[in-house]
């Protein structure tokens, strides 16, 4: 506690203003992320629905997988909104970036409950569908990154991937909360309204979300780094071209993407969202009984993620994470075989699997966020984040998909988990090879460097 303290009252005398509580900038950095994957959670859960309403029924198991093949268009157009909104947060600001990103982001999934179907408007039903998605995916490029840096920023050195953890927690929790909005509207509903309109109602409910998003977000005042940036050093004008004439800082950028950020996004999406859709298709569970079982998973990662985000502290990120990719190797293909095979006896023990699954998962998220964020300078930190985490995430966004389309090649549905074991195998490496490991170092060496121990 006496660190905790210590470290306020040097960003308060540093940058010469109030510093937001703790618990508020994680709790506003974290709403951001419960509302992309809530609405991604939805979009998944609902994959079935959206097949048929959006999209051409000739072929209805084209029109699920198109479905799902669209979850990755938000990812393939990450980079672009990185680059926009990482260079607004390292030239505006950490908060103002993000509160462009939430109202983006969350009116994209309000909108997507009010789309025609394909039977009323035709071929523009699809199209509306993924423009949405790429409006979204344009928000999430700099969403991630204006919040991890913002988190990362006000935590203690010794104690960032504890609190970076509650910000890679709400992926879990953003999903049970889509998942248990899902179940309740089907049941408050009844199967034939919510087959017929009521699957529309969770999309709706993310102006709930957006609401007290925007209440939370508003009481946060900017990251006390960037402040004493801008009154002393000046921000960095083109972070962005920086990054991309600087051989060694591009190449840092590349190397956080594909070993931290894709096997990230793969194991959190594989470990839910893949799994879901193979108790529904492979294991021919009905969605309410499929959405349960992801729901307790979801419950049990989230708990994992931060206690491996705190175990980042007293080991180190690197060590953590690549633990959790090696493990992923290993036991994502039976574990996954194990788990279908007890859903399809109706087996007690997928509870059991299910939580399993979900611990190489947590050992790359927890840790993640505060791993790709103090890898990089101050200056252009924001930008290098939504870089590497937008690249990565057009790998780990397109897992999903891809297992299902190689398990279809394969005439194998459970063999297309070779395709998340092969991110993690590629992250495994570039990780040990290329990235750094940089626990606990200080955060405000960047702008003051040796001055630190003299305001200390």
């Amino acid at each position: 506690m006496a660190d905790v303290l210590a470290d306020f009252e040097l960003e308060a005398d540093v940058s010469g203003d109030e510093v937001t509580p703790l618990n508020k900038v994680v709790t506003g950095a974290a709403v951001g992320t419960v509302i992309e994957y809530y609405d991604f959670g939805i979009y998944s859960a609902l994959a079935v629905y959206l097949g048929m309403n959006f999209f051409p029924q000739e072929n209805p198991e084209l029109g699920i997988l198109l479905a799902v093949a669209s979850t990755g268009t938000a990812f393939l157009v990450r980079p672009l909104g990185g680059a926009l909104f990482g260079v607004m947060s390292d030239r505006i600001g950490r908060k103002f970036t993000f509160m462009v990103t939430l109202l983006l982001m969350s009116c994209a999934t309000i909108l997507m409950g009010l789309v025609p179907t394909y039977a009323a408007i035709g071929i523009l039903a699809p199209v509306l569908i993924l423009l949405l998605r790429v409006a979204q995916g344009l928000a999430v490029g700099g969403e991630y990154a204006a919040a991890s840096t913002y988190v990362v920023e006000h935590a203690p050195d010794r104690q960032r991937g504890y609190y970076t953890g509650w910000l890679g927690a709400m992926t879990s929790a953003s999903l049970l909360l889509a998942l248990l909005v899902v179940a309740g509207v089907q049941a408050w509903l009844g199967r034939e309204a919510f087959d017929e309109w009521g699957w529309r109602v969770p999309f709706l409910g993310a102006a709930i979300l957006l609401v007290l998003a925007l209440v939370v977000r508003s009481q946060l005042r900017e990251s006390p780094i960037f402040v004493h940036l801008k009154k002393t050093m000046g921000v960095a004008k083109t972070p962005l071209r920086d990054i991309l004439n600087d051989p060694s800082a591009l190449g840092l950028t590349l190397a956080v993407a594909f070993g931290i950020c894709a096997p990230q996004i793969t194991a959190g999406l594989s470990g839910s969202m893949l799994a879901l859709y193979m108790l529904q298709t492979v294991a021919s569970l009905d969605a309410g009984s499929a959405t349960l079982i992801i729901a307790a998973g979801c419950f049990f990662g989230l708990c994992a993620t931060v206690f491996f985000g705190w175990l980042s502290d007293q080991l180190n990120r690197k060590k953590v994470q690549m633990a959790g990719m090696i493990l992923g190797i290993i036991i994502f293909l039976p574990l996954f075989r194990l788990l279908i095979g007890a859903a399809e006896a109706a087996s007690s023990m997928v509870w059991l699997w299910i939580c399993l699954l979900q611990i190489p998962g947590a050992m790359i998220v927890g840790p993640g966020f505060a791993a790709m964020t103090e890898a990089f300078p101050a200056s252009r930190r924001a930008t290098s984040v939504a870089l590497s985490f937008s690249i990565g995430g057009i790998v780990g966004g397109f897992a999903p998909g891809g297992s299902l389309l190689v398990g279809q090649l394969l005439n194998d549905p459970i063999g297309g988990i070779y395709l998340p074991i092969f991110i993690f195998t590629i992250g495994t490496f570039v990780y040990w090879k290329w990235v750094p490991d940089q626990s606990g170092r200080r955060i405000w060496d960047d702008v003051l460097g040796s001055k630190k121990e003299n305001v200390a």
